[in-house]
């Protein structure tokens, strides 16, 4: 039959050299979209992997949970010792930038992450754990305005950790 489209179907009898249009546009269409997003995908995580490398030259005692496992490119769970994540959460919250503690799907819990606990993080670093999602629309600049906070928040750290004995947990929020 004779679609309206003008592209002749045979779905019954199928004949040498006939060709399925629709299928090939539909296949080159898939075959389009799956490389932009591969592209995407590795356009993200090169942003996680700056991100990930400059927070850890910022504060080389943090922790990258997940470091040598294959894991989303779009997500970063680090945690900086001796900063509660409430902390980090509202320094970040203050310079208009969002992030979470956590796992997604605990958000808006307050006790330690099971996702964090399943992988055998001691119960200090998770405390201190934050989850930093980057979206397809993230800029580098959005990562440096990250940067700019967690290096504050380092700052202040060393500058209270002085005043602290080993092993205590900072409230840089009360400065």
């Amino acid at each position: 039959f004779q679609a309206e489209d003008g592209i002749r179907d045979q779905p019954r009898s199928r004949g040498l050299g006939d060709v399925y249009k629709r299928q090939i546009i539909g296949l080159a269409t898939a075959i389009e979209a799956c490389t932009k997003d591969l592209k995407r995908i590795s356009e993200t995580k090169a942003l996680r992997d700056f991100l990930e490398k400059s927070a850890l030259s910022i504060s080389p005692d943090s922790i990258v949970h997940g470091f040598a496992a294959d894991r989303l490119p779009n997500t970063l769970s680090i945690s900086m010792p001796m900063i509660e994540s409430a902390v980090q959460l509202v320094a970040f919250d203050l310079k208009g930038i969002s992030i979470s503690s956590g796992s997604a799907c605990s958000s808006g819990k307050v006790e330690e992450s099971h996702v964090l606990k399943a992988m055998n993080v001691n119960a200090n670093h998770s405390r201190c754990s934050i989850r930093v999602s980057i979206g397809s629309n993230t800029t580098k600049d959005e990562i440096l305005r990250f940067l700019e906070v967690w290096s504050e928040l380092k700052q202040k750290q060393l500058y209270e950790y002085a005043n602290l004995s080993e092993g205590s947990i900072i409230n840089v929020a009360s400065n």
